[in-house]
């Protein structure tokens, strides 16, 4: 078994691989790139030294994407011919390093060492994503000899992850880096904000290019990695809002916005949500809401927010086919429940709404710096107005209301922090797993009260 701490040689062999984890796990700037992705991209390898009577140089140069969460680095022991190979996770968690398996030089695969405490670190999860990596490795031919260039792979699905993780990785790389950079190659998977080049004018002289249908990450002529930070920085925030504002905006939205400028409105607003982190009478809540809201019609307009399409949804990428008619879907769906909600409501009351429910992110991110306040569940829904516009408001959390409250304060450079409406106010309904979380559904004891409630938060921010 190895790395296994069996014996004096193997726990100080993990203490030593521990202690150097922890030493590439190292956020640089403002928390936005770790240590070791900075070394692949200013040298196209990061090294891992182990000293000691035994001492082992590992030079790492080679990687392995067996799924997007399950990208592994690889090197080889001039001195015994053995694969190390290290397993980085999660985007949320900035892909860092989290373990380390050996394999012989006839191929054999020891055991997994958990190297980090990271949330996707746990003892079951590893050992499914060591299997399939076995799997993975021994279809794959490696040559060692060959001097492999540096390739960035970058382009979050989820617009957030792009905008938190990526955007202040990416930055930190063109502006603080080693300007003579080993890396010049760009692969982008998605651009939900657009063209990564109009984000970054400083890859001008980049290799960029977009993932098509069937190209697999995995170049044999390139060295893959990934980058990715935990701060969402000011500098990225500008640097998106930038981008937002220079486009001209949908006729629709163009029309909504000259009439909160002549109105010089105080607009809320709303989003919506269907099947998860969802109240299960939002409909009567919503339009209690709005009643409460609109008590003094002409003086507050609202917006009620429902799913926005990435930019690029509409790819003519095929590999991104059935992924954008699912999108497409989404947001048909979306749109259709909002509009059932509101038809409900006098055509008096309806005047004062706009159903943001077919516009890419791009757009919604514009429409939403007129917000004056905003009504949010936790999540991508929130950061459209919380995270770009630093606009004051409240997120619904029925569950984990803590956590959420430290987390949007954590991950965000200066953020204006939002109120929390707790689970007091809110009965959950227990999951087929039995555990509440932030995607959990629920039920609001009170739409009166919580509606009246909310409105009194408004009215301190009109003051």
């Amino acid at each position: 078994m190895i790395l296994a701490a069996q014996d004096h040689t193997d726990e100080t062999i993990v203490e030593r691989l521990t202690s150097q984890t922890v030493r590439l796990n190292e956020y640089l700037g403002r928390r936005q790139v770790r240590r070791y992705q900075r070394d692949i991209w200013e040298k196209g390898r990061f090294e891992l030294i182990l000293d000691g009577a035994d001492a082992v140089r590992l030079t790492f140069v080679r990687s392995i994407l067996v799924a997007r969460n399950e990208l592994w680095y690889g090197a080889i022991a001039a001195e015994t011919g053995e694969e190390w190979w290290l397993l980085t996770g999660a985007i949320a968690e900035a892909y860092p390093i989290l373990a380390v398996v050996r394999f012989s030089e006839a191929g054999n695969a020891g055991e997994l060492t958990r190297l980090t405490d990271f949330k996707s670190a746990s003892p079951e999860v590893l050992k499914a994503k060591l299997q399939r990596f076995i799997a993975c490795r021994h279809g794959s031919e490696i040559d060692w000899s060959a001097a492999l260039s540096p390739e960035l792979a970058i382009g979050h699905v989820n617009f957030a992850h792009l905008a938190w993780n990526e955007i202040p990785a990416l930055e930190y790389l063109l502006t603080e880096a080693d300007r003579a950079a080993a890396c010049s190659s760009v692969r982008v998977e998605h651009q939900p904000l657009g063209q990564l080049q109009e984000l970054f004018p400083e890859l001008a002289d980049f290799s960029v290019e977009p993932v098509d249908e069937g190209q697999n990450l995995n170049r044999p002529d390139r060295f893959m990695f990934r980058v990715a930070g935990s701060l969402f920085t000011d500098s990225a925030k500008q640097r998106i809002r930038r981008r937002v504002e220079g486009g001209r905006p949908s006729p629709k939205i163009g029309a909504f916005l000259a009439e909160v400028r002549r109105r010089q409105a105080f607009v809320v607003w709303i989003t919506v949500r269907t099947k998860n982190r969802t109240a299960l009478n939002q409909a009567d809540f919503i339009r209690k809401l709005v009643m409460a809201l609109l008590q003094r019609p002409g003086e507050t307009l609202i917006v009620l927010h429902g799913f926005s399409p990435p930019l690029d949804y509409g790819s003519a990428h095929a590999r991104q086919k059935n992924w954008s008619l699912r999108v497409k879907e989404s947001m048909l769906r979306m749109r259709d429940y909002i509009e059932d909600v509101v038809s409900e409501l006098s055509p008096e009351v309806r005047n004062n709404i706009f159903i943001a429910g077919e516009y890419d992110i791009v757009e919604t991110i514009h429409l939403a710096k007129c917000a004056s306040y905003y009504v949010a569940q936790p999540g991508t829904a929130q950061h459209i107005v919380g995270w770009f516009w630093e606009t004051p408001g409240v997120i619904l959390a029925p569950a984990q209301a803590d956590r959420i409250r430290d987390w949007y304060l954590h991950v965000n450079e200066s953020g204006r922090a939002a109120d929390i409406v707790d689970g007091n106010h809110f009965e959950l309904i227990e999951s087929e797993s039995g555990k509440y979380d932030r995607n959990s559904l629920y039920r609001i004891c009170d739409t009166d009260a919580l509606s009246a409630g909310i409105k009194e938060l408004t009215m301190q921010v009109r003051v």
